[in-house]
C-alpha cells in the first residue's frame, strides 16, 4: 500500500473516525482504524462493535493499492502536529505504516486486517431519502429526552418510525416525552420498520450530521440502523425491544390554552431554579389571570418567586414540574411563543410552539412532580 495525500483532508476524515475510538485492552484491534488504499481512493473505518463510521477519501494519489489497520490516535496525533498544507507520503512496509512528511518520518506498529470487525447489515432493509437538515432537526427537538442508562433498555434511544408519510422520531424517559416529525416525499408503499436507536448512536449522528440540504439515504435492517452520506457511511446496531404507545398521550385538538413568550418564561425559570432543590429541580408554576406565578424553596429555607405576563390563556395551571425538563424544551423549541396545555386525564402539561404549523413540528409532554 503507498499513495500520497494533503494533510488537511486526512485530518478531516482522521477526527471523525476517531469519535469511535477508545482505550480498549481486552480488543486492541478497536483502537485501530481500517485503511483500505484501492480505485484511487482511501477507505477509513473504525468501529466499537455496536456502531462503524466509515469514510471514503477521494482527494488522494494512489500508487499502490492495500489494506492494514493502525492506531487512529496516534496516526491523527501525528497528522494533527504536521502543518496541514503538507502533502503525506503514507506507506505499508516490513509491517509498519509510514509517513513521511518533507524531512520528517514516522513509523507506526500495524495489526492484519483479518481480525478487524465488520458490521454487516441484513438484506432485508427499508430505504427512504432526507436531508440533513431535516434529519438534524429532529434529532436535536428529542434526544434529550432520552433516557440514561435505565433498566427499561427501550428507554435509553430514539424511536424512529414512518408513518402517514412522514418520519417521527420520538424519545422519552418515563417522565417526559418528546415527539417531532418531518415529511417524507416519493415513498413507497411498503410498510417501513420502526426501530430504537441506541442514545451513542443517536449522539454521534449529531455530530455527523450538517445543516445543509445535501440528501441523505437511511437504511433500516432488523439488526441495524444505517445512513449513506456522500462519502460517509454511518452504521449502528438497533435496540430489538417493543417501544410503548405514545400516541393516546398527545392532545390532538387543543381548545384550552396558555400562551407565553418563550424567552421570558425561559430565562425566569433559570433563576428561579437557582434556589430549587439540586435533586428534583421542582419548580410551582401558577396563573392569576394573565401574569404567571413561578416558586420554589429549597431544604435550606432558601426561595425564589418570579411572575411573568402571559399572552393568551382561557384555562387555570397549578402544577411542579421539573425545571431542567421544561428548560431543555424551550431551547429546542425555535418560536417566540409557546403553547401549554393540560391533560386533565393524565394530569401531564403538554408544551409545543405556538406557531405550530411554519416551527419544526414537536410536541413535548411533562409529567407533574406532584399531580
Amino acid at each position: 500500500m503507498k499513495f500520497e495525500i494533503l494533510n488537511k483532508f486526512l485530518i478531516k476524515s482522521l477526527k471523525k473516525v476517531n469519535n469511535l475510538i477508545t482505550r480498549n485492552h481486552i480488543f486492541p484491534i478497536l483502537e485501530n482504524i481500517l485503511l483500505i488504499a484501492k480505485d484511487n481512493t482511501i477507505t477509513l473505518t473504525s468501529t466499537n462493535i455496536d456502531m462503524e463510521i466509515k469514510i471514503i477519501i477521494l482527494d488522494v494519489t494512489l500508487l499502490e493499492p492495500g489494506s492494514i489497520t493502525v492506531s487512529g490516535k496516534k496516526i491523527l496525533n501525528i497528522c494533527q502536529n504536521l502543518p496541514k498544507d503538507h502533502n503525506l507520503k503514507i506507506q505499508y512496509i516490513n509491517n509498519k505504516l509510514k509517513i513521511v512528511s518533507h524531512n520528517n518520518q514516522y513509523l507506526l506498529a500495524t495489526l492484519p486486517i483479518k481480525n478487524f470487525p465488520n458490521l454487516k447489515i441484513s438484506e432485508n432493509q427499508n430505504n427512504f431519502v432526507i436531508s440533513q437538515n431535516d434529519l438534524k432537526d429532529v434529532l436535536c427537538a428529542t434526544y434529550f429526552s432520552m433516557a440514561i442508562q435505565d433498566l427499561r433498555n427501550f428507554l435509553n434511544g430514539l424511536f424512529f418510525e414512518v408513518r402517514n408519510q412522514h418520519l417521527y422520531a420520538v424519545a422519552t424517559d418515563g417522565y417526559r416525552i418528546a415527539i417531532c416529525k418531518k415529511p417524507l416525499h416519493n415513498l413507497d408503499k411498503k410498510k417501513y420498520n420502526s426501530i430504537i436507536l441506541p442514545r451513542k448512536g443517536v449522539l454521534e449522528l449529531i455530530k455527523l450530521l450538517n445543516y445543509s440540504n445535501e440528501v441523505i439515504s437511511i437504511n433500516i435492517s432488523n439488526n441495524y440502523f444505517q445512513i449513506e452520506f456522500k462519502n460517509l457511511i454511518f452504521t449502528s446496531k438497533i435496540i430489538t425491544e417493543k417501544f410503548p404507545d405514545y400516541t393516546s398521550l398527545i392532545l390532538t385538538h387543543i381548545s384550552k390554552k396558555m400562551i407565553l413568550n418563550t424567552t421570558l418564561f425561559k430565562e425566569a425559570l433559570s433563576r428561579v431554579a437557582i434556589l430549587s432543590n439540586e435533586n428534583f429541580r421542582g419548580v410551582n408554576i401558577k396563573n392569576d389571570q394573565n401574569k404567571l406565578l413561578i416558586t420554589t424553596s429549597n431544604q435550606h429555607d432558601e426561595e425564589a418567586s418570579e411572575i411573568i405576563d402571559i399572552i393568551y390563556t382561557n384555562i387555570k395551571i397549578k402544577m411542579s414540574i421539573n425545571a431542567s425538563y421544561m428548560i431543555d424544551i424551550l431551547n429546542a423549541i425555535q418560536d417566540q411563543e409557546i403553547c401549554l396545555s393540560k391533560n386533565d386525564v393524565t394530569h401531564s402539561i403538554q408544551i409545543q410552539a405556538h406557531h405550530y404549523k411554519i416551527a419544526p413540528k414537536a410536541i413535548y409532554i411533562i409529567m407533574p412532580l406532584y399531580a
